[in-house]
């Protein structure tokens, strides 16, 4: 495969990585979280998680 093809796979693995980060500040797991359950979810959302995911997006 030639460098510029490959070039946009690892921008995609980059805003990945930004958007586990969140999940993981979320459930406290990168990959097999249980934040939703029966009933509603575990926990709230950490203070500035909010305000973070703006500035992300």
């Amino acid at each position: 495969m030639d460098e510029g093809a490959s070039t946009p796979f690892l921008w995609a693995f980059e805003e990945r990585e930004k958007l586990l980060e969140f999940y993981e500040r979320v459930s406290g797991a990168r990959m097999h979280a249980s934040f939703i359950r029966p009933g509603g979810v575990a926990q709230d959302l950490p203070f500035g998680l909010c305000i973070d995911i703006d500035s992300f997006t």
